[in-house]
C-alpha cells in the first residue's frame, strides 16, 4: 500500500468474472487389520488400506478437470513388538505407507481461466487503473493469465518408520529411546511459467513485464505439479512414571531434522502463492522446512498434595486432593527466509514473480537466532542499509550482510530459510480440586480448576522483517503467543 500511495507499485494483479464453482466427487476407503502372536513374547500386526479420490465434475458443466481418478493409491502397515524377559526390554517397530490428500485450492486453479474468468496483470499500477477495476469483464480479445493442476496431479504419499527400545525401571518408570523417520513425496508445489525474460536491446523495467514474456498469448501461468519432496528424521527419548504416592510425570526429548523442496504449505499452492526464484524449484528452495525444530523438551507432570499427618483437621481437610499439574516446553525456533521485498528495478530479478532474495555479502550472520527485539536490527545488519545508484533511474539496496544488486532473470544468492527465530520457552501450569457434595456419594461433585498459560508471562518474539525495501527489515514488531492467561472454571457433576 505505501509503494502504491508512492506511484511506485510494480504490478496489480486481479482476477475478473464469475468465480463461483461448484464441485462434486467421490472417496473412496476401504482398511483391513490383523494382529496375532507369533509365539509368547512375540507380536505381529499388518494392515492394507485403499483409497480412491475421483476427479471431480463441476455442477454445472461450466468446464472438465484436465486430471483422471487417483484410483491406485494401496498403503500396506506392518508392526510387530518382541520382548525379552531376561532383559526386560521391549523392542517395537513398524512401517506403513499413508497418502496425502487433493485440497480444493488446488482443484480450483483451473476457475480462473477464460473464456468465464480471466486473470489479469497490470504493470506500473496507477491510480487510474482503480476505477476501472469494478466495471472490467471477460474480454476475448485481453491477454489472460493461466492456472493448471496437472494432468498428472496424484495424491501425495509418506513412507514412515520407526524403531523403539523400552524399559521400565524402579519406581513405576518407563525409559524409551526410538527412532522416526518419513519420506514424503509427490507433494504439490507451484511453479510461475511464461516469466519475463532479458530481451537484448531492450532495458527490463517494471513497465515491460508483460511484453517481455516469452509466450505472448498469455500472461502469468501457474501450474500447480507433485513437483517437491520431504524428508524428516527423529530421535527420540521419554520416561514415563506412573502415578505414585501422588506423582506421575512425563519427560520427552527429541533431536530431529525436517527438510523438503518445497516453497510453501497447501493452501498457498492453491491459492497462488510464493514460487521459486526461477523455474528450477527444487535447486532454488530445498531447505529445512517451515516447522523444522531440532530440539524439542517438553515435562508433564502432574502431584496430589498429601494429607497432613499432624495439625488441625480442618487444615488437613483443606489442603488435601488438591492437584497442582502442568507443562512445561523449550523448542529451538523454526527458520525463516529473507527477501527483496519487490520484483522491480534494483530490488528483485524483473521476471513477473515475487519472492526474489538477496544476494548474500558476509556468511558471518549465519548459524545466529533473532530473539531479542533490542538487538535484532543490528544482528541483521539493517541498520547499515543505504541505497546504492546504478544509473539516473535504477539503484539497489546493499547493507552490511545483503544486497538486492539481482540481475535481471537471475536469482540472489541468499539460501532458503537459513535464519531461525526466537524459540519457545512456556510454562502452563494448573490447580484443581474435587468437592464432595452432601447426599450424593462420589457421584456428586463440585470441581474447581485455575489454569494459567504462560504462567511465567514469557514473550515468544515473531521473526524480524524480512524484506529488505521495507522500513521494518530486521525489527521484530510481534509475537506469536500471548500474555499469561489465567482461566477459573467450576463443573457441578451430579
Amino acid at each position: 500500500m505505501e509503494n502504491f500511495l508512492r506511484g511506485q507499485a510494480s504490478r496489480l494483479s486481479l482476477t475478473v468474472g464469475n468465480q463461483y464453482r461448484g464441485y462434486r466427487n467421490w472417496e473412496w476407503i476401504a482398511y483391513i487389520q490383523d494382529r496375532f502372536a507369533v509365539r509368547p513374547g512375540l507380536q505381529l500386526s499388518w494392515g492394507l488400506r485403499f483409497e480412491a479420490l475421483t476427479a471431480p465434475r463441476e455442477v454445472n458443466d461450466l468446464f472438465e478437470f484436465q486430471h483422471d481418478t487417483d484410483a491406485n493409491n494401496f498403503a500396506p502397515q506392518f508392526g510387530f513388538a518382541w520382548t525379552s524377559r531376561n532383559l526386560r526390554v521391549v523392542v517395537r517397530g513398524g512401517y506403513g505407507i499413508a497418502f496425502g490428500s487433493l485440497t480444493l485450492a488446488n482443484w480450483n486453479r483451473q476457475a480462473g481461466n477464460p473464456p468465464l474468468t480471466q486473470s489479469l496483470s497490470v504493470d506500473r499500477p496507477t491510480v487510474a487503473v482503480i476505477p476501472e477495476i469494478a466495471a472490467l469483464a471477460p474480454d476475448p480479445g485481453r491477454k489472460s493469465g493461466l492456472g493448471a493442476l496437472d494432468q498428472e496431479a496424484a495424491l501425495p504419499y509418506s513412507h514412515t518408520y520407526n524403531l523403539s527400545l523400552e524399559r521400565e525401571l524402579p519406581g513405576a518408570v518407563l525409559v524409551r529411546a526410538g527412532y522416526q523417520g518419513s519420506r514424503t513425496f509427490k507433494i504439490f508445489s507451484g511453479i510461475g511459467l511464461n516469466r519475463a525474460q532479458n530481451v537484448p536491446g531492450i532495458e527490463a523495467t517494471s513497465g515491460n513485464v508483460n511484453a517481455r514474456r516469452p509466450d505472448q498469448r498469455f500472461l502469468r501461468v501457474y501450474n500447480i505439479v507433485n513437483g517437491s519432496n520431504g524428508y524428516h528424521d527423529a530421535i527420540q527419548l521419554s520416561a514415563t512414571k506412573r502415578r505414585t504416592r501422588g506423582l506421575s510425570f512425563e519427560l520427552r526429548y527429541s533431536f530431529s531434522k525436517t527438510m523438503d523442496s518445497g516453497i510453501s504449505n497447501f493452501a498457498d499452492t492453491g491459492n497462488g502463492g510464493d514460487v521459486a526464484q526461477s523455474d528450477e524449484l527444487v535447486g532454488d528452495v530445498k531447505s529445512v522446512s517451515s516447522f523444522d525444530t531440532p530440539h524439542s523438551f517438553t515435562i508433564s507432570y502432574a502431584y496430589e498434595l498429601p494429607r497432613l499427618a499432624t495439625g488441625p483437621d480442618w487444615l488437613a481437610s483443606m489442603l488435601q486432593r488438591w492437584t497442582v499439574s502442568g507443562t512445561t516446553t523449550f523448542r529451538s525456533g523454526t527458520p525463516f527466509a529473507v527477501y527483496t521485498g519487490s520484483d522491480g528495478a534494483g530490488s528483485g530479478n524483473l521476471d513477473g514473480e515475487g519472492s526474489d532474495r538477496p544476494n548474500f555479502l558476509d556468511p558471518a550472520i549465519l548459524g545466529r537466532s533473532f530473539d531479542d527485539p533490542d538487538t535484532s536490527t543490528n544482528l541483521m545488519g539493517a541498520d547499515t542499509c543505504a541505497d546504492v545508484a546504478l544509473s539516473a533511474t535504477v539503484g539497489y539496496r546493499r547493507c552490511r550482510y545483503f544486497d538486492t544488486n539481482i540481475p535481471v532473470g537471475g536469482r540472489g544468492t541468499v539460501g532458503f530459510r537459513v535464519f531461525r527465530k526466537d524459540g519457545t520457552s512456556n510454562w502452563n501450569l494448573a490447580l484443581a480440586r474435587s468437592f464432595a457434595l452432601p447426599g450424593g456419594g462420589a457421584e456428586k461433585q463440585l470441581q474447581f480448576r485455575a489454569e494459567y498459560y504462560n504462567f511465567l508471562n514469557h514473550a515468544q518474539f515473531a521473526a524480524p522483517g524480512a524484506s529488505i525495501s521495507s522500513p521494518t527489515f530486521g525489527q521484530i514488531t510481534n509475537t506469536v503467543n500471548k500474555g499469561r492467561v489465567m482461566q477459573i472454571a467450576l463443573r457441578l457433576i451430579f
